[in-house]
C-alpha cells in the first residue's frame, strides 16, 4: 500500500509528503478534478497518454475509497488518520435505551487492540458530556496481566454521535485471528470532571474542633463555614478541620445541578517533614485490608458522605490520622473528582469483534541492559515489541527507543504498555506516530544500545558512545 500511494503521489505531481500515508486526500481530489475539467487543448495533451491517465485516475479513485481517506473525514477517519489502511472493518449494530452502537473498525498488533465504535443517541443529547465503560471479552491462555480502557474520542453534536475507542493491551501475544465480543455499559451522561491545578494551603489551622453535625443517617459532617474557597469546575471548599468525631474533614460544595449519588471529589491532606519530604497525614497501616488501625469500630481511613442542606449540595470526606503522623496537615493536594448531572443509562451493549493482528516480523536478540537479557524483537508497521528476562523484576519499557530509517531520518517512538510476566518474559511496546514499512527500518536504539536491522531482522547489538540525537 505504501508503494502504491508513493507512485500515485508521483504520477499526480503532488508535493512529497513526510509519509505515503500522510498524503492529503483533498490534494488528490483537486488534482483529479483539474484533469477532468481541463481546457480542450490541455485535454488533448492528456489524451495522448489516455491509457496512462486512466490508470492514474483509477488508482486515485481506489485510494480515496479503499483507504477511507476521502475528503470530509468522519469521526473515525479523523481518529485513524494515517493508520486507516491498517484498520480492519467490522460489522455489528445493537440498540438499547435509545442508544444505537455500531462497531466500525479494529486496529491490532501483537499486544494492543483498539476497537472503534459509533455511538448515537436516537432520542436526546446524552453523549455530549458523558463517560462510558467497555472491554473486550478476551480470555487468553497463560495471560497473567493486561490493561484495558474505554474513552470517547470525539463527538459530533449535529448527529448526536460519539466515536468510542475500546483498547486492550494484552499480557501475551495475540495468536492469529481472534473472534470475540465487546461489551459497553454504564453510560453516564452529564459527567463533568473536577480537576484542580494548585495545592490548597491550610494556614491557621488548629486541632480545635470546627462546627460539625450528625446527619439523620448517622454520619458526622462539617457545617459550612460561610467562607468558601472556589476551586475548580464550580466546586468550592466550604469547611475544613477536625470534626466532633475526632476525624479530619474536608467539606466541598457541589454545583446545584449535581446528582449526589453519582458525584464525588477529594483533596487529600498532607504535611511536610523537617527534611522537606512529603509526610502523609493519614493512611492505613493494617496489612492489605485497607482498614485503619481502629478497625474494631468499623471505620475506614477515608469516608465520603454526600448530603443536601439549605438548598445546597455538599460532599464531606473524612480521614483518620495516621499513627505517628503529623497532628495537622499543612496543605491539601489539588482537588480531583467528578459531578454528574443526569441519571446513568442502565443498559449493556454486546457486539461481535474480529481481531486480525497486522503482520509482524520477529527475530532473536542478544544483549544485557540493566539486568535485562534481551530475547526477541517484534516489528510491525504499527510499532516495536521487545521481550526480555530479568532476575529482579527490572524492566526496559521506560527506556527511550529511537527508530532509524533508510532515508537517514530517525524519531523517538512513544512508550506504551510494558510489564513483568509471572512465568514468562517481560514485554515492552513502543508505538509509531505513523505506519512504517518494516523494510525501511534500519536500526533501533534502546538508550545507548544499538540494534541494527535489515528487512525486519535484528543483527548483533552494540553500545554507542553517546545517546543518539533527537
Amino acid at each position: 500500500m505504501a508503494d502504491r500511494l508513493k507512485r500515485l503521489e508521483q504520477e499526480l505531481g503532488l508535493p512529497a509528503a513526510p509519509s505515503p500515508f500522510a498524503i492529503d486526500p483533498r490534494a488528490i481530489c483537486r488534482r483529479v478534478e483539474l484533469v477532468l475539467s481541463a481546457e480542450e487543448k490541455e485535454r488533448k495533451c492528456y489524451m495522448r497518454y489516455r491509457i496512462r491517465l486512466a490508470a492514474v485516475l483509477t488508482a486515485a479513485a481506489l485510494t480515496l475509497t479503499g483507504t477511507a481517506l476521502a475528503a470530509g473525514p468522519t469521526l473515525l477517519q479523523a481518529a485513524l488518520g494515517v493508520f486507516a489502511p491498517y484498520a480492519q472493518s467490522q460489522e455489528g449494530v445493537v440498540e438499547a435505551e435509545g442508544i444505537r452502537i455500531k462497531v466500525l473498525s479494529a486496529l491490532t498488533d501483537d499486544l494492543c487492540a483498539k476497537v472503534y465504535l459509533e455511538v448515537t443517541d436516537l432520542t436526546g443529547d446524552r453523549l455530549r458530556d458523558a463517560s462510558i465503560y467497555g472491554s473486550l471479552d478476551l480470555i487468553l491462555e497463560e495471560e497473567t496481566s493486561w490493561a484495558d480502557g474505554c474513552s470517547i474520542v470525539d463527538y459530533d453534536p449535529e448527529t448526536k454521535t460519539a466515536l468510542v475507542c475500546v483498547e486492550r493491551n494484552s499480557g501475551v501475544f495475540f495468536q492469529g485471528e481472534l473472534e470475540t465480543t465487546l461489551t459497553l455499559h454504564d453510560l453516564r451522561p452529564g459527567q463533568h470532571e473536577v480537576l484542580g491545578e494548585e495545592v490548597i494551603p491550610l494556614e491557621g489551622l488548629t486541632t480545635d474542633p470546627v462546627p460539625s453535625q450528625v446527619l439523620p443517617t448517622g454520619e458526622t459532617v462539617l457545617i459550612p463555614s460561610g467562607m468558601e474557597r472556589e476551586l475548580a469546575s464550580s466546586v468550592a471548599l466550604a469547611a475544613v478541620g477536625y470534626g466532633s468525631d475526632g476525624r479530619f474533614h474536608t467539606l466541598f460544595r457541589l454545583p446545584e445541578e449535581a446528582l449526589l449519588e453519582h458525584s464525588h471529589c477529594r483533596a487529600i491532606p498532607h504535611a511536610r517533614s523537617e527534611e522537606g519530604r512529603t509526610n502523609p497525614f493519614w493512611g492505613a497501616t493494617v496489612g492489605e485490608s485497607g482498614r485503619s488501625p481502629y478497625s474494631e469500630d468499623g471505620t475506614y481511613d477515608m469516608d465520603g458522605t454526600a448530603f443536601e442542606q439549605d438548598g445546597k449540595k455538599y460532599y464531606d470526606i473524612s480521614y483518620v490520622r495516621r499513627p505517628n503522623g503529623p497532628e495537622l496537615p499543612e496543605y491539601l493536594t489539588p482537588i480531583v473528582g467528578v459531578y454528574v448531572t443526569e441519571e446513568p443509562v442502565k443498559a449493556s451493549w454486546i457486539l461481535p469483534v474480529t481481531l486480525r493482528p497486522v503482520e509482524t516480523i520477529s527475530s532473536p536478540l542478544s544483549g544485557l541492559i540493566d539486568h535485562n537479557t534481551l530475547r526477541e524483537l517484534r516489528l510491525s508497521p504499527l510499532g516495536v515489541v521487545l521481550t526480555s528476562t530479568s532476575p529482579n523484576y527490572t524492566q526496559i519499557g521506560g527506556y527511550p527507543l529511537r527508530v532509524f530509517l533508510s532515508d537517514g531520518t530517525s524519531f523517538q517512538a512513544e512508550s506504551g504498555v510494558h510489564g513483568h510476566q509471572k512465568d514468562g518474559p517481560n514485554m515492552a511496546r513502543w508505538a509509531f506516530d505513523r505506519p512504517l514499512e518494516v523494510k525501511d527500518i534500519t536500526g533501533l536504539t534502546l538508550g545507548c544500545w544499538m540494534i541494527p536491522i535489515e528487512n525486519g531482522v535484528a543483527g548483533e547489538g552494540y553500545w554507542l558512545s553517546v545517546l543518539p540525537g533527537r
